[in-house]
């Protein structure tokens, strides 16, 4: 089995981690102390690299398409931008990046010389166009159709030339542009994050200023606590999760998924599915029949849906790493130990690797006992020390046992009996 290790320091909360992911990795400790951080920066590391090339380009035509709606604003009423507009969107995925921007210029120039012969010459015209077209380039030509060439030239030349140094930056592959990527992509990171390596087994993907592909590794997918496929998200790493989750997706699980989908549905009661005939929208199924949106199921059945659809669709496989943030909320006890058994099945019988980070005690300790029944090769836990200067914490590799972790969830019980007898006290 293959593993992927991140190592961080002096970032947010984070003082020292070094955590290790082959099979299932569990990471515990109080709020705030880092543990969301390690796992949405290794979701935005692991897809950053894989996609790389993919994002670097859709950057690129992301700001084409923020030019051509700037000069529609200025021609509201213009069918053709209108028309070319939605061609932009539709037709990315058909064909070449340069090629699709070649054709959204030459669409740009017939738009706008229609706008200029269907309009009076006069002020309001000229101020529309020195709007779309910038001032400077009356420099050079006399009439309006020139100066439309002339920009639409200029806009082709300054693309092309953006294009070219985009794919030197491709193909340098510094960590510099994966790092303005990332945070681009994932609204959680910000700020600098440079005091981080990637490795993948013993061979560092991400070291210094620079980073090379990942090979046992295609992709991640994170699910915290609040994850809901309702919230339309603000960066494109949940974009493409609510995509992945709701679209129409084929049943693609193998025999050995299905079991363990068939368990997931067995422990909700019932199934999730999308009902595509009045829009793309997701709706549970309960055994007795009651058919209702997913929005209004309960909290805990809404938390299990984006698990639901990746078994549905075979989405969880041996390249992949399935990152949970806090997994357990909204859950009760019972179905927080089902979940644990369905995720070490996840691990067993597809290979999926597993990052967990959790402050439940039930959760941890389901994964600890359910872990040893199934053989699972390498399970780790890691517990978060604060500093000695009480802002941030260091991840202590705790093996694979758990009395640390117990340790600190025994704090609560002791202040619990504390509490109790002050009230007897009284």
């Amino acid at each position: 089995m293959s593993s992927i290790k991140l190592q961080l320091s002096d970032y947010r909360a984070v003082k020292s981690a070094e955590v290790t992911i082959s099979d299932i990795t569990v990471m515990a400790g109080p709020n705030g102390s880092g543990k969301s951080t390690v796992s949405q920066l290794l979701n935005g590391l692991i897809n950053g690299i894989n996609n790389f090339e993919q994002d670097m380009m859709d950057e690129l035509f992301k700001s084409f398409k923020r030019e051509l709606s700037r000069i529609r604003r200025a021609i509201p009423d213009s069918q053709a931008l209108r028309s070319l507009v939605a061609s932009v969107n539709e037709d990315k995925a058909e064909m070449d990046v340069m090629e699709q921007i070649r054709r959204g210029v030459d669409g740009l120039h017939r738009a706008l010389l229609g706008f200029i012969e269907r309009e009076a010459d006069g002020n309001e015209l000229q101020r529309r166009v020195d709007y779309i077209i910038g001032s400077e380039l009356s420099l050079f030509s006399s009439s309006i159709g020139e100066r439309i060439e002339a920009y639409c030239d200029s806009l082709y030349n300054r693309y092309e030339a953006l294009y070219q140094n985009t794919q030197q930056k491709i193909g340098a592959r510094k960590a510099s542009d994966l790092f303005l990527s990332v945070v681009a992509n994932y609204s959680s990171l910000s700020g600098a994050v440079t005091n981080v390596t990637l490795w993948e087994d013993n061979h560092p993907v991400l070291e210094g200023g620079s980073f090379s592909d990942l090979l046992s590794v295609r992709k991640s997918i994170y699910i915290n606590a609040s994850s809901s496929v309702f919230y339309s998200g603000f960066d494109l790493a949940t974009y493409r999760l609510k995509n992945m989750v709701t679209s129409d997706l084929p049943a693609g699980a193998d025999d050995a998924t299905n079991k363990i989908l068939k368990e997931l549905s067995l422990s909700i009661g019932g199934e999730i599915y999308l009902d595509s005939e009045m829009g793309s929208f997701l709706r549970f199924r309960n055994k007795s029949g009651v058919n209702i949106y997913l929005e209004e199921a309960a909290s805990g059945i809404q938390s299990l849906a984006v698990l639901y659809r990746l078994l549905y669709a075979g989405l969880l496989d041996n390249e992949t790493v399935l990152i949970l943030d806090e997994p357990e909320s909204h859950l009760h006890p019972q179905w927080i130990v089902e979940l644990a058994k369905i995720l070490v099945k996840i691990n067993k019988n597809m290979g999926t690797k597993i990052l967990i980070a959790s402050h439940c005690p039930d959760l941890v300790s389901a994964l600890y006992n359910l872990a040893k029944v199934y053989d699972v090769e390498d399970i780790r836990f890691y517990q978060t020390y604060q500093d000695g200067n009480g802002s941030q914490y260091t991840f202590k590799d705790c093996g694979g046992e758990i009395s640390d972790i117990f340790e600190s969830f025994n704090i609560a019980l002791e202040r619990i009996s504390c509490y109790g007898r002050m009230v007897q006290e009284r």
